[in-house]
């Protein structure tokens, strides 16, 4: 899915900045399903699931669903509340307010995400078109990106000029308070750059709205099939 040399780069980067091989490493079959399954139910329903209803479509107990999300909190893919008792996001989807949301166009159904590479690749994992509605990180001016072909290809983009930039800010246990506000729309390129001339940035690379979007496809496109990872 991945075509370009700087989509390479910037993959790479998010990888080892999210620490994807421990994330991933060791995550068994029974916490993919259940993974795979409480983020078909949030995009479904527009919101987190619970335990009792993860457990009722996947079969496993409520008590090993619980542990089992827990689990996956360790591993950095599902937050869970202060409490542990209820969902508040799970990559790419939050019920925190960030400056990214994306509508499933045949639902009508909104929902928040992590980052713009996670709004990118909301579409392609749930395998529905988008409207991803973000911001320029400098001065606000809204982004529209539009998805097509079950969210696998990437359809207008408004304005035209918009880019993305991948910075590699390491995760510190959670990638959604760290890595997550550095993968971000801008309006052009000039003013990726004068956010870069302030000193606000790390380690990145600059995409075109294409090249993010082959990244995001590339993180998410089967996160959400059932025994398929």
């Amino acid at each position: 899915m991945v075509m370009t040399e700087a989509a390479r780069e910037a993959l790479d980067g998010i990888l080892v900045a999210a620490w994807y091989d421990k994330r991933f490493g060791d995550l068994g079959t029974a916490a993919a399903s259940v993974l795979a399954m409480l983020l078909r139910l949030y995009a479904h329903e527009g919101r987190p699931p619970s335990a009792k209803e993860i457990a009722a479509a996947t079969g496993f107990t409520e008590l090993e669903t619980a542990r089992l999300l827990t689990a996956l909190s360790q591993h950095d893919l599902v937050i869970l509340e202060r409490d542990g008792a209820a969902i508040r996001g799970a990559y790419p989807f939050t019920q925190s307010a960030t400056e990214h949301s994306l509508t499933f166009v045949r639902r009508e159904r909104t929902l928040n995400t992590m980052c713009a590479i996670d709004a990118l690749g909301a579409g392609a994992m749930c395998r529905e078109d988008t409207i991803i509605r973000s911001g320029c990180h400098l001065c606000g001016v809204p982004v529209i990106v539009e998805t097509r072909n079950r969210g696998m290809a990437l359809d207008e983009v408004r304005p035209r000029s918009a880019v993305v930039w991948t910075g590699f800010r390491a995760s510190r246990g959670c990638a959604a308070d760290s890595l997550c506000t550095a993968l971000v729309f801008f309006c052009s390129d000039g003013h990726l750059d004068l956010w870069r001339a302030s000193g606000k940035t790390n380690d990145g690379r600059r995409l075109s709205v294409e090249e993010a979007f082959q990244v995001g496809k590339s993180l998410f496109a089967d996160r959400a099939l059932l025994g398929g990872g």
